[in-house]
């Protein structure tokens, strides 16, 4: 099951059914492990991301095939994003050479990971975008992307929050 909402792009159903799965006392296998990192990726999760992470471990599966490619896959978005999740007057010095360094691991985590991102990751992508003064290409990500309701309001807050 909880591969199955990953491959029909609903992380969150996902992340709920593992959650259950530990509540009942079921121990989590490689596979349920790996899609479970795959769907704090996704969510950016980070601290949920980091539990597992420390469950691979103490479990003995960081050699396990499945377990490293979900964790090469995954830990590398939830690291990057990670670094742009809390931004400090540091983090968001923006030069030519960070903007496409984070413009790449947003690209790839579709690309390459085949990792669907959320609302979370085009925030960070439209705030970086903001701060840098590329207002055209944040305004470009915010019209690619559909957004009703709640979700609209986040990121054009975010928009307006790096245009300042």
């Amino acid at each position: 099951m909880i591969s199955g909402y990953i491959g029909f792009g609903r992380p969150e159903e996902s992340r709920r059914t593992f959650k259950r799965m530990v509540e009942y006392g079921i121990d989590p296998n490689a596979f349920t492990l790996s899609f479970s990192i795959k769907a704090c990726a996704v969510l950016g999760a980070l601290k949920l991301g980091r539990c597992l992470h420390g469950v691979v471990f103490l479990r003995g599966f960081a050699s396990n095939e499945v377990i490293v490619h979900s964790l090469s896959a995954s830990n590398e978005a939830l690291q990057s994003f990670e670094e742009m999740a809390e931004p400090d007057s540091v983090s968001w010095r923006t030069s030519s050479g960070q903007v496409k360094r984070w413009r790449n691991y947003f690209r790839s985590m579709r690309e390459d990971y085949k990792i669907e991102r959320g609302l979370k990751h085009y925030n960070c992508m439209v705030g970086l975008l903001a701060r840098a003064g590329m207002i055209d290409e944040a305004e470009e990500l915010i019209n690619g992307k559909a957004l009703q309701g709640e979700s609209f309001i986040l990121i054009h807050h975010e928009f307006f929050e790096g245009c300042k």
